[in-house]
């Protein structure tokens, strides 16, 4: 099983590989808890399966993204430099982005894992338990200013 930069390498100017590997391991890691626990003959590939269908629509956005903002890191001269500054202040003051980093900041991964095997009607109580804290536990630490 592939996660991170050797499942999915994003443009290193993304900023994003790390966070994608943790979330991949925190998703892999509730997949496998919740496919083993039921069926443990089974259960890898069954989370492996999960694993990649719940995964992929977020690293196609965020991998399409970092695509689009390549170009904007290479060699520039002093003008080129200070245009793309002058645009990327008038972008965060008109919110042009600000769906995009809606959409990347607000994503909880126990929650989509909930939501992901609920939808198969197969989500046994001491996962969601497990789910639920995890994610209380994230957002709480995120209001605290320690997570990003």
């Amino acid at each position: 099983m592939l996660v991170g930069d050797a499942a999915h390498a994003l443009q290193p100017s993304s900023g994003q590989g790390a966070s994608m590997a943790l979330e991949d391991c925190e998703t892999l890691v509730l997949l496998l808890q919740h496919c083993l626990g039921e069926d443990v003959e089974n259960g890898i590939a069954r989370a492996s399966k999960a694993y990649s269908d719940l995964r992929r629509p977020r690293l196609d956005m965020v991998f399409k993204k970092a695509q689009q903002l390549a170009g904007m890191k290479q060699d520039m001269n002093i003008f080129q430099e200070m245009l793309m500054y002058l645009f990327v202040w008038l972008f965060s003051r008109l919110k042009v982005t600000e769906a995009y980093e809606c959409r990347l900041n607000a994503y909880d991964v126990p929650t989509e894992v909930q939501k992901a095997i609920a939808q198969g009607n197969e989500y046994p109580r001491s996962v969601q338990s497990q789910a639920s804290k995890t994610s209380l536990d994230s957002n709480r630490t995120r209001r605290e200013g320690t997570h990003e």
